[in-house]
């Protein structure tokens, strides 16, 4: 690859609103982030009672999969932890 086009691939790669909408594209996800920052939810039955249409098995990958990222205490959206 030339070196032109690795460095725009680069700063694709460090672009936020690159990273925003890789973030929040997925389905259910700014439904959570929502309601983590407004809410200040972190408990799953939370979610799973206040995310209209997600059912448990989908929750449950989300929190797996995204988890760590939104409730990381030292990068988190959400300052509390996630706890069971």
């Amino acid at each position: 690859m030339p070196q032109e086009l690795k460095n725009m691939s680069d700063q694709i790669k460090c672009c936020p609103v690159d990273n925003t909408f890789r973030l929040v594209g997925k389905k259910f996800t700014i439904h959570i982030l929502r309601n983590m920052i407004i809410l200040n939810q972190t408990r799953f039955n939370q979610f799973l009672e206040s995310v209209e249409g997600i059912n448990p098995k989908t929750l449950s990958v989300k929190i797996a999969r995204d988890g760590k990222k939104w409730f990381d205490k030292e990068t988190s959206l959400c300052s509390n932890s996630y706890q069971n």
